[in-house]
């Protein structure tokens, strides 16, 4: 048997290293966390979910891409969406401005 754990050890099987990605959670300013937090997903878990390249990233050949996901509580001012880390690799390398979402207030 497997026990009574609400996870149970027979359900838990990690994932090949070369079926996952790296990915970075990078916090708002408007969230309990501030900073990053990074761990490997499946890639199945985010190839369909829209995403932009950054462009200086791209410039320096590692291009990452950049997705937005559900804030870790309720926010409401739109400055509580802000973050200078993700606006910093949303700069366009020829502009030196950063694209609108992605700017920050």
């Amino acid at each position: 048997g497997c026990g009574d754990k609400l996870i149970r050890p027979c359900n838990l099987a990690a994932f090949p290293h070369e079926e996952t990605l790296k990915v970075a959670r990078i916090f708002c300013r408007g969230e309990r966390r501030a900073g990053t937090q990074t761990w490997r997903w499946p890639a199945r878990a985010v190839v369909d979910r829209p995403y932009d390249v950054s462009p200086i990233s791209a410039r320096i050949g590692i291009p990452l891409h950049v997705m937005r996901v559900e804030p870790d509580r309720q926010l409401s001012a739109e400055s509580d969406f802000d973050s200078q880390w993700v606006a910093h690799l949303m700069v366009d390398a020829n502009t030196g401005r950063v694209r609108r979402p992605w700017h920050c207030r």
